[in-house]
């Protein structure tokens, strides 16, 4: 028996009513995912309707959602680009109607608020507001983060992107080379090799232009691993950039990642 999904959103910001006066259909394969689909977008005044039938294969429902929000991106970036406006895809809500089942997504990153960051918490620290705010650096690696959440299939590209703003940023007269800084960067926040090469695997593809897929699960490790990282590159800007403590900070590495503050 063949299931179909379908899933409701809006196209942001509201205030211009997308529309696409037919709907799009069409079939779709994704290998790294072991599917295939036939697929039908929908867009009307902002409001999006994209109906997933899974002819081969099975997989979660948050990785179902990510591939239909690409649907509906293939329609809204094409009349983005031919207005010259931004405009961003939200999934809200999705049903089943061979299963019943129904289902409403939220806005949180699971692997984000179910990890134990001291920094998350609802009032930020004076001095961490500071910090950044005196740190160039450091509002690229938010500003990068922010868009790995946005982006399901860029959260490789830009999580990286912002570990090499860190990077970066321990460059000066004496550390000139990125060896030099990665070395540096590593040392100061004690991590590992391993946790950078890790989240570059998930970016390589897609920034030189070459198709990529990430499950939810894959997109789940990249988070809190590129989070890991965050939160003692922001320790290290608020402890006045001095290496950050080894009895209060293990090694991270990616084997580790369960471990530290899962």
């Amino acid at each position: 028996m063949t299931i179909t999904w379908t899933f409701f959103g809006k196209v942001r910001p509201e205030r211009f009513p997308v529309s696409w006066k037919d709907t799009l259909t069409g079939h779709l394969i994704q290998p790294d995912f072991g599917i295939e689909a036939d697929f039908s977008t929908f867009i009307h005044v902002g409001q999006v309707i994209v109906t997933l039938t899974l002819t081969k294969g099975t997989t979660d429902i948050e990785s179902l959602r990510n591939i239909a929000a690409e649907c509906a991106h293939d329609l809204s970036d094409l009349v983005g680009y031919a207005s010259g406006c931004f405009f961003d895809v939200e999934i809200i809500s999705a049903c089943c109607p061979e299963t019943g089942a129904q289902h409403v997504f939220g806005v949180q990153i699971p692997a984000l608020v179910q990890r134990d960051n001291p920094h998350r918490r609802a009032q930020i620290r004076g001095d961490l507001v500071i910090a950044v705010g005196e740190n160039v650096s450091a509002k690229m690696v938010l500003r990068d983060f922010q868009l790995a959440m946005r982006d399901s299939i860029g959260t490789g590209f830009y999580c990286y992107r912002a570990i090499e703003a860190m990077m970066q940023s321990m460059k000066n007269d004496s550390i000139k080379t990125d060896k030099q800084a990665w070395e540096t960067l590593n040392n100061a926040l004690q991590l590992d090799r391993s946790a950078s090469e890790k989240i570059k695997q998930h970016a390589d593809f897609p920034r030189h232009g070459k198709p990529w897929s990430m499950t939810d699960q894959d997109r789940g490790e990249v988070f809190q691993i590129t989070d890991e990282i965050v939160y003692r590159f922001l320790e290290y800007l608020r402890r006045n950039k001095g290496p950050l403590p080894s009895d209060a900070f293990s090694l991270f590495s990616v084997s580790d990642n369960q471990k530290v503050r899962d």
